[in-house]
């Protein structure tokens, strides 16, 4: 049988909130054009938590072939990195995300956001912990699946997701799927809300995602699903090779 939750609030307990973890989780990105495997802590405290990549994620150049009508040209290409390092803190119902989008970075302060679960019978064990199957459906229309686990009761998770009776151990949205590689029962470094990059409004954010283009870019093309995003951008090309010319 289903059953449906909606946090409204998200209450936490004083044995809760006094709990610390420190968790790695394994993120892995499957594009059709690009994968990337990557690690990201998840730091608790006191009912705070951060969530951010473990090394440092660039972006980078890569040197490509395509076609054209016929005609073939070496170019490099400018792949963007996008990605959130989320804040968030249940007692003062806040949320800081630093979101790098198309090289440049943002900061979006806002009040918790509620998601609405559901909870459905399956049901498996993720390491040593007995863990059950929630979903949701995303701002995008795309299906959110979480494995949580009430053996360690804290509403908290990867990515900024939470509200569920338990922590979330497994998280698949869009390309993208993360799991759970560790969890230390203590505090990795104290918890420090992100501050890099032009602070806005999430409503100001949202509007500007539709026209992030870098400096000095000649073509930009973006695949989104769900909260994943992979941008490509042609910053210099150079032909190497031609084929007859078609005639009219």
């Amino acid at each position: 049988m289903k059953k449906n939750i909606l946090i409204l609030f998200l209450f936490i307990t004083s044995s809760m909130i006094s709990q610390e973890l420190s968790i790695v989780y394994e993120e892995k990105i499957n594009n059709p054009n690009q994968s990337f495997t990557d690690d990201w802590y998840l730091d608790y405290d006191s009912g705070k938590s951060l969530y951010y990549p473990k090394d440092e994620i660039k972006d980078y150049e890569e040197p490509q072939t395509i076609e054209v009508e016929g005609e073939k040209y070496n170019i490099t290409a400018k792949i963007f990195r996008n990605f959130d390092i989320v804040y968030f803190n249940q007692i003062d119902d806040i949320q800081i995300s630093q979101l790098h989008a198309s090289g440049e970075d943002y900061v979006v302060s806002e009040e918790l956001k509620r998601y609405s679960w559901e909870i459905l019978d399956q049901a498996k064990k993720i390491d040593s912990y007995n863990c059950r199957l929630a979903t949701r459906i995303d701002e995008y229309g795309y299906e959110v699946k979480a494995w949580y686990t009430e053996d360690i009761p804290l509403s908290t998770g990867p990515a900024g997701y939470h509200g569920l009776p338990g922590l979330i151990l497994e998280l698949e949205y869009g390309f993208k799927h993360v799991t759970v590689k560790t969890i230390s029962f203590e505090a990795k470094s104290k918890i420090v809300k992100p501050n890099k990059g032009t602070k806005m409004t999430r409503e100001e954010y949202n509007a500007l995602r539709g026209i992030l283009m870098p400096k000095n870019s000649s073509e930009t093309t973006v695949e989104q699903e769900g909260n994943t995003t992979i941008t490509t951008t042609v910053i210099h090309e150079v032909k190497t090779t031609s084929a007859p010319k078609k005639k009219n």
